[in-house]
């Protein structure tokens, strides 16, 4: 595997675990809200498991899917009790659970090949492991995330963390660079990521015709995303 191939690999995970985890917190709560009795719980995309802590700690059972092993590690370090696997959330059997959630642009993520057929097909499945009622909590970039490409960078006292997007037809690829400090020096790191956009509309139709009933959220609670990135709430019919 090529550095280009790498996705989340140590430094990017340790920093987005670090520092990134805002979004899937307060997806939490909203989450939680609207699970008054304990259940089991599907994390898609789960990364270091922000989401699967706070459910855990309300007495839920959780397991977390997601394809980097560096994030799964730290995942497991912080919820022991919980289910962890390194696989493809397309392909994986979801088995039954009360309710799903998919926080940071993972359908994007997941999808950036396959297209709507791979995204229909995760919808499909996703309602199939849900009761009547049972909720599937996702976000989804749309095609303003980066209307004409940006650059984006963070800066922390061991880390720093350079992006560029760039947006072409339904697809965004970002090039990103993170320098770490390890032992008095600063090392180096590249990866590529590519994701598939989606019109608002366009999930709508496709999670209806899942067999969900879906608003379309402002945000998760307070919190608000980031332009272009568009909340779901699904409701199994």
């Amino acid at each position: 595997m090529t550095s280009s191939e790498l996705f989340y690999a140590r430094d990017l995970a340790a920093i987005h675990a670090k520092h990134h985890e805002a979004l899937a917190r307060a997806a939490a709560e909203v989450l939680l809200s609207l699970m008054p009795t304990a259940g089991r719980v599907l994390d898609l995309g789960c990364g270091a498991g922000p989401l699967s802590f706070l459910l855990t700690a309300d007495g839920h059972e959780v397991y977390g899917i997601d394809l980097s092993a560096e994030l799964l590690s730290i995942a497991r370090q912080r919820v022991p009790t919980g289910r962890f696997e390194q696989c493809d959330i397309l392909s994986t059997d979801f088995g039954a659970v009360d309710a799903i959630a998919a926080i940071g642009e993972v359908v994007n993520y997941a999808t950036a090949s396959g297209g709507p057929g791979a995204l229909e097909n995760l919808f499909r499945r996703a309602r199939e492991s849900l009761p009547v009622r049972g909720q599937f909590l996702f976000d989804c970039a749309g095609p303003k995330r980066h209307r004409k490409g940006e650059y984006v960078w963070s800066e922390q006292a061991d880390s720093f963390v350079a992006m560029q997007a760039i947006a072409k037809d339904d697809i965004i690829t970002r090039k990103i660079v993170t320098f770490t400090q390890r032992d008095n020096a600063w090392e180096k790191s590249n990866e590529v990521h590519r994701l598939h956009t989606y019109e608002p509309t366009q999930i709508c139709r496709m999670l209806e015709k899942a067999g969900f009933e879906v608003q379309h959220l402002s945000g998760y609670g307070e919190f608000e995303l980031p332009d272009g990135l568009h909340p779901y709430l699904a409701t199994a019919l």
